[in-house]
């Protein structure tokens, strides 16, 4: 919950400073608020949800996992096609498309994981913060180096950003593609 609310701020800050975050061209600067906050919504449902997720690798139901996220993809497609053919051509259907697909593969996910795990639920009481300290001081060096290989995988496009033009970044981004 802490870690959604901390998005929400970080959200929040890039989204009013967006022209300064990302080069907007001029014609995009109404947009790129907008995307921002949707992304942020997204970022901020989907950190506390995440560990009443877990149900379904816990029993092994692959292919209802599978489903979900086919689901999720088809929902994410026909929504995109929908809203670029009947609304109009522009990239911020392609941002609420995402969002949409992606929130409703999380919370489908917690209502399966939660009918097949009746335990899964959340006490406050419950909390052993003894145990949540030593687990945390353990694991903080863990989030730090994923926290640094994430910021070097994507890093790369930002850079490219200021440094080159669109077309160069496209073609980067494609190559990456590969490598991951």
């Amino acid at each position: 919950l802490a870690a959604a609310v901390l998005v929400v701020g970080l959200g929040l800050v890039a989204a009013w400073k967006a022209q300064w975050v990302l080069q907007v061209e001029p014609a995009r600067v109404s947009d790129a608020p907008w995307m921002l906050m949707l992304l942020t919504i997204s970022a901020a449902i989907s950190l506390p949800l995440a560990p009443f997720t877990v149900g379904l690798i816990v029993r092994q139901k692959f292919v209802v996992q599978n489903l979900l996220h086919l689901a999720s993809t088809i929902l994410r497609v026909v929504l995109l096609i929908v809203l670029l053919l009947g609304v109009g051509s522009e990239v911020k259907w392609v941002v609420l498309a995402q969002v949409t697909g992606n929130v409703s593969l999380v919370i489908a996910k917690a209502v399966v994981s939660r009918r097949l795990i009746r335990a899964l639920r959340f006490h406050p009481s419950r909390i052993n913060w003894s145990l949540a300290r030593e687990v945390y001081s353990y694991n903080g060096w863990n989030s730090l180096v994923g926290l640094s290989i994430l910021i070097g995988d994507s890093s790369d496009p930002f850079i490219l950003k200021w440094l080159a033009n669109p077309v160069a970044v496209g073609a980067f981004d494609l190559g990456a593609i590969v490598d991951r």
